[in-house]
């Protein structure tokens, strides 16, 4: 499925002549923190005076002399691909990312890239990864990019389609899925609370609960946020702020309180015990 890969940390001579003994025709050195193929490197063990290495973390991969008709970069979808173009290097460069000069070909998803596909949808979907883009080299992945993984607008030019559309529809439904699911969770919520508290709410009106709750706890998220000057700046920890008078108000007597009690013992409310006799 893949050439055999391995992550090295401050690659040396000795070390790179170890891996050269596995692979004679040569590996490829690729920097963890670039991208658009930058500081990609082949050693093909007399060149070592040429490369331009540092103390960073390396990934080193078979050579695959294949790449010299392309690297093919299909978009995957929810675990499915959606679109593909073979990039070709320059004259001169076995990399083909268009960063690095390389051209966008019109391509095909054959047999063997869907079963590439198949092989790794359940990793995608099962890590979150519901867009990416993978790379294939003479029938081998060699990368699956995550974190902005390009070619879309080379895919739509080279087939006349728009992956975009597909994306954000998927995007769509996705949110509407989760926001369909939060709000069953805070519906259910919201007959716990009114259950727990003997409040009785009507049907209809839990939505508008629901939504001040969701307020509520929004709020609550951004004085979590919020530093202690700023809090002071906003007089919300200011006690002078939630100052009222201290007004005699009519109150309600004994009887009509314990209606609302489930059980009663005279003019107490019965509960179950909560703390245990020892």
């Amino acid at each position: 499925l893949i050439p055999k890969t391995f992550l090295i940390d401050k690659p040396n001579q000795s070390i790179l002549e170890e891996y050269i003994e596995i692979f004679p025709t040569g590996i490829v050195i690729k920097p963890l923190n670039l991208c658009g193929g930058e500081g990609v490197q082949m050693y093909n063990g007399t060149n070592f005076d040429s490369l331009n290495l540092d103390d960073s973390q390396y990934i080193i991969q078979e050579f695959i002399k294949e790449v010299y008709e392309g690297d093919k970069r299909i978009i995957m979808l929810n675990g499915e691909p959606l679109g593909a173009i073979l990039r070709v290097a320059k004259e001169g460069s076995f990399i083909c990312n268009f960063h690095a000069g390389g051209s966008p070909y019109p391509t095909e998803i054959n047999k063997d890239d869907i079963n590439i596909c198949n092989k790794i949808k359940s990793f995608l979907i099962e890590s979150d990864i519901y867009f990416a883009g993978i790379d294939i080299i003479g029938g081998k992945l060699t990368e699956i990019n995550i974190t902005s993984p390009t070619c879309v607008q080379e895919i739509n030019r080279a087939n006349n389609v728009k992956l975009e559309k597909n994306v954000l529809d998927f995007i769509v439904e996705k949110l509407k899925t989760w926001w369909d699911f939060k709000m069953s969770e805070e519906k259910e919520l919201v007959k716990k609370i009114s259950k727990l508290s003997r409040l009785s709410v009507e049907e209809e009106k839990i939505d508008s609960f629901v939504k001040n709750f969701s307020e509520i706890l929004s709020y609550i998220e951004l004085l979590n946020l919020a530093s202690e000057d700023q809090l002071e700046k906003n007089n919300i920890t200011n006690p002078d702020y939630a100052k009222r008078d201290d007004d005699s108000i009519s109150k309600l007597d004994v009887d009509e309180v314990l209606k609302n009690a489930p059980r009663k013992d005279g003019n107490f409310f019965l509960v179950k015990k909560v703390i245990d006799e020892e």
